[in-house]
């Protein structure tokens, strides 16, 4: 998320103190801060003059929201019969529902992958020729609909 503060009055150079209130600061005119979770903060900024008279800013509210998870590829892999899931901002704790109903056999190997796992049960949910639909939901609400057969 992009910050500009601006100043006027008062004797130049001026400095600049950010916190974004979530333990990140800045000490530039015009910060870039990325905020790693979703949730509501309380952003600040200090100006101080040449002088050594400073100003505050009221405090800035900002919500973030976190991307949704991104789908890349479902991989079909035997033996037994699993789905690897590829993509990217896959959180732990995300669920699955397939055709509306919640998966509970997910494993989660990185932001970047999940395997749904389950043999005969996930092969008799996931029917070959057949488009299924897929949601995934990361525990910060952010979610997404894919629909994918093999």
């Amino acid at each position: 998320m992009f910050f500009n503060g601006f100043a006027a009055g008062g004797t130049q150079p001026y400095t600049w103190a950010w916190t974004f209130g979530d333990g990140g600061s800045s000490t530039t005119q015009a910060p870039y801060h990325a905020y790693s979770a979703a949730g509501t903060y309380s952003a600040n900024l200090t100006v101080t003059d040449a002088a050594l008279r400073t100003a505050s800013a009221f405090p800035l509210q900002v919500t973030v929201t976190v991307p949704p998870p991104v789908i890349a590829s479902l991989t079909k892999k035997g033996s037994p019969f699993r789905i690897v899931v590829a993509g990217s901002n896959l959180q732990s704790g995300i669920q699955v529902y397939i055709n509306g109903a919640l998966w509970s056999n997910v494993t989660y190997q990185s932001p970047s992958q999940i395997t749904l796992k389950g043999g005969s049960a996930l092969k008799a949910a996931v029917p070959p020729g057949t488009p299924t639909q897929f949601e995934f939901g990361n525990p910060d609400t952010g979610q997404t609909t894919v629909t994918w057969s093999y």
